[in-house]
């Protein structure tokens, strides 16, 4: 089934104003809160067990970039630093020269979920739920 566009509904509303569909699409039903669910199988199976990884091209200027802590491992290209939001604490972040580079987040003590953090010095930043 394609997915189709749900109305936009309102609380407690039976009726929405100058709604362009027909009355019966303005109460929400199971039926038509169903189309929200479609949508996300048709997702899901287009992309299939594929995970989506929030990217970040390359960070030149200003030569930082900040997270929201979601994933267990940081890909890293370049010698940096790592820094929580108030810079109360820092990690560093080793690499040579142009190489890639993978820190596990979860060793970090401070770093709890939804933490955001600063990395600077990289030249590029990505977390990843895989090493």
């Amino acid at each position: 089934m394609a997915w189709v566009i749900p109305p936009t509904w309102i609380h407690f509303a039976t009726q929405i104003a100058e709604s362009p569909t027909p009355p019966e699409y303005n109460v929400p039903t199971a039926a038509l809160m169903n189309r929200y669910s479609d949508g996300q199988d048709e997702i899901n199976t287009r992309m299939g067990d594929y995970a989506i990884n929030m990217a970040v091209g390359e960070i030149t200027d200003p030569s930082w970039a900040i997270f929201c802590h979601r994933m267990p491992w940081l890909h890293y290209r370049e010698a940096g630093t790592l820094t929580d939001i108030n810079g109360n604490n820092s990690v560093t972040l080793s690499a040579e020269d142009n190489t890639y580079a993978v820190y596990n987040l979860d060793t970090i003590a401070w770093m709890l979920p939804g933490t955001l953090y600063q990395v600077t010095g990289c030249v590029m930043a990505a977390e990843s739920i895989d090493p």
